[in-house]
């Protein structure tokens, strides 16, 4: 699981993260969608690419609403 929070009123379109395992990561629960108030930025899957960061072997591009908190998770494995 990553979860990603965004506690700045500002939205970040392609904001990079280290994650732990190559494969793709699905959005599975979001505050930022319009049940909760939110104003439904698209939050596709994100492929994790063989580029390190933040410690990890991997990152991924996400898209990260405003004052937001949304939880991925591995969807597929590549090896």
């Amino acid at each position: 699981m990553v979860c990603v929070f965004n506690f700045y009123p500002v939205p970040h379109a392609s904001y990079r993260l280290g994650l732990p395992e190559k494969g793709s990561y699905g959005a599975v629960f979001s505050t930022h969608r319009k049940r909760f108030g939110g104003s439904r930025v698209r939050l596709g899957p994100v492929a994790a690419k063989n580029i390190p960061l933040h410690g990890y072997p991997y990152s991924g591009d996400f898209s990260i609403p405003p004052l937001s908190a949304t939880f991925y998770k591995i969807k597929k494995k590549i090896s």
